[in-house]
Order: C-alpha cells, then structure tokens, then sequence
C-alpha cells in the first residue's frame, strides 16, 4: 500500500462566521484556509486543510505563510520525492522544513486519506481508533462583562456539557473565574490563557487566587514558546497546567517532560503539523501519565473529519476541546451529503459513511467558490 503521489492541487475557501471569537491575542472574524487534492497514481484522491489564522497572533504560522510553502517548497517536494510506503513516510520527509506545522498537517491529512482509503477504511479505523461516542467540553471566548459570560454558561449546561472551558486575558481573568464558579461549585472547570501572562509576582498571585477556585486546569498561562517559566509557574500550584502552543514536536513535549512544565497537554494536529507528529504525542503522553485531549482551531469540513477519526482513540481521557466549533461557522452543514455527526448532551456520535476521512463531504459544493492558487503535477 504504497503512495506514489503525481499531482497537488491547493485551493483557498473563505468560510464567514456567525460571530467574531476573541482570545486573549484577537479576534477570529472569518476562516480562510488553504485545501490540498492529492492524487496518487491509481487515481485516488486525498484531501487535506491547512487552518492558520490570518496574522501570526497563535503561532508564526499564518495564512499567507501557509499557502506560500506548501506551493513554493512542500508541495513540489513531495511530488519531487516519488514512493512513499506509508503515510509517515511522507510526513517524515517534510522535517528538512524548519516550523510550518500548519502547511505540513495538510499534506499530511491527505496522505492519510489516501492510505486508509487505500485500505478500505475510515481514517478512526486506519488509526486504531475504537470510540463510538465523544465526550465534549464548550469553550467560552473572551466576552464583554462576566453576565454575557454566564448566560453562555447557562445556555452550554442546558445543552448536556458536563465541561466548560473559560478565555482569560488581562482585565477579564479573576472577575469572570469567580463569577463562573459561583455559579457552578461542582462542574469541571477550565481556564485557558494563550499565553496571555508573563511570570512574574502579579501573575503568581492572579493564579494563587485561581488555583484556590479549584479549576481543573490551567492552559498555556505563559509564553508561546516557554517550557522554564511554566515549570516555576507549575511547581507553585496544585492546578494542573496544560500546554498547547508550546508544544510543536516531540522533541518540545521532551522538554517540557523534563522540566516537569505541565500534567496535561492539548493536541491540535494542525498545530503540531499533521496525523503522524499527533500520534507519536498521544503515545509519548501516556507513557507518561499525562493528561490528554484534542483540540480544534475553528476547521472547516476537511480538518473536522480529521479531528473527529483522531478523537475516538481510547486514550484520551479529557473531553474534546473546541473540536464542535464549527458552529461559529455559517451554513456549515451545507458542506456534507450526510450529517457528520450526531451531537446530544455534550457528546458527539460521529457518522463515517465512507473510506478515508469517512465523512460524506460535497467537496464540489466546499470549493465552489475556492480560488485554485496552484496545481502542480510530477
């Protein structure tokens, strides 16, 4: 099962959201991402999506970045490289580039799709990937006053989350911690930051303060790219701390093990630059006893599919984070032939109805009115 790729085509989509969401570094307005069609030569065809934002605000990667490489250097790389016996095997070859996660994971989603698809099998399956049934957690983004907050609160525990995860930033952190667990004493709570904080004494005495409302979590309180500071921030607390944006490789997680930086990590596969580096993650982290969820970055169709397949492997023992965040997105159902998945009381059934990605995507209806960059042919 060989994949012997002969053509990429890359197409850029727009997808309008409902409503703005703010973190503590902007607001995402709308989802511009770059498609990749991989063609191997018996004809079959993968697909995969690059999500950067706009601006590099989360990581460097950003969306002109994106398209640039994987057009001027890793797309003709591949198609340059000929063979690939496997899927990792392709994303392997990629690491003579430097970063570019982003660009990395698309071509990697759809060398995954080419092979499960290869193997009769929907991506969950080519995973080993058993669940039936994912347990989900409701993201809150950065509101204008705490009420505004709750009221989403309200609304997410009406619908069955049993885990709500709170955006913090300077100036909206211990008013909007408190006001959301007096409302809920008992419900798992979380707060994620985006690296919002610096460390120093004002930033150990906000999450002294926050450690004493017993959230569960803390997520990337400090630097992008810090492993030292988490590790004094980490050793003055009894929450856990969770990584996310320092977290690119295996070789950052290492690190980050070392130094005993955090006890739980969130993996995004577009973050961390495809399926392949995603796997090698979740096996590093159970070795370790770390704990584990996946993470979503506002997909379209295709990165939804990935995220849901790599999301129903067993060793995740946290709730999926953000991975329904397609509702922000408008006419997002329009995108599939069949509904994805079913979603009840904060958990997610997921419908793979076919070989590969497995869920029924109209991708002539998603790239209707893509403009088609580039297409590239061995």
């Amino acid at each position: 099962m060989s994949l012997d790729i002969v053509r990429i085509e890359l197409f850029v989509v727009e997808l309008p959201l409902i409503q703005p969401f703010t973190i503590s570094v902007g607001s995402v307005h709308s989802r511009r991402l770059v498609l990749v069609k991989m063609t191997d030569r018996q004809g079959v065809i993968g697909w995969g999506e690059a999500t950067p934002l706009e601006e590099p605000i989360y990581k460097p990667d950003y969306f002109g970045s994106t398209l640039a490489v994987l057009e001027q250097i890793l797309a003709p790389a591949v198609l340059r490289h000929g063979i690939y016996e496997t899927p990792e095997e392709l994303d392997d070859s990629l690491a003579f580039v430097r970063g570019h996660y982003f660009a990395k994971a698309a071509l990697s989603i759809a060398a995954y799709d080419i092979a499960a698809q290869k193997k009769n099998q929907n991506l969950a399956e080519y995973l080993g990937a058993t669940k039936t049934e994912i347990a989900l957690s409701h993201t809150i983004a950065i509101t204008k006053s705490p009420q505004e907050m709750l009221d989403e609160a309200a609304k997410a525990a009406e619908e069955g989350y049993k885990d709500i995860k709170l955006k913090i930033a300077p100036q909206a952190d211990l008013l909007f911690t408190h006001a959301l667990r007096q409302k809920y004493p008992d419900l798992p709570l979380m707060v994620d930051a985006n690296a919002a904080y610096r460390y120093n004494d004002d930033t150990l005495r906000l999450f002294r303060e926050i450690d004493d409302l017993k959230f569960f979590c803390i997520e990337q309180p400090l630097d992008w790219n810090d492993f030292y500071d988490h590790s004094r921030l980490q050793k003055q607390l009894k929450t856990p701390i969770a990584l996310d944006e320092s977290v690119d490789c295996v070789h950052d997680f290492e690190q980050a093990l070392a130094l005993q930086s955090c006890r739980l990590l969130n993996i995004k596969i577009s973050r961390v630059g495809g399926l392949t580096a995603a796997k090698r993650l979740y096996d590093l982290s159970r070795q370790n006893n770390i704990g584990l969820w996946i993470g979503g970055m506002i997909e379209g169709p295709i990165g939804l599919a990935s995220v849901i397949a790599f999301s129903a492997l067993s060793g995740f023992n946290y709730p999926a984070d953000f991975i329904d965040s397609h509702y922000l997105i408008k006419g997002f159902s329009d995108y599939f032939d069949e509904a994805p998945y079913a979603l009840a009381g904060g958990k997610l059934t997921p419908r793979f109805s076919k070989p590969g990605l497995g869920l029924a995507i109209n991708y002539d209806r998603l790239c209707r009115d893509a403009a088609n960059p580039a297409t590239l042919t061995a």
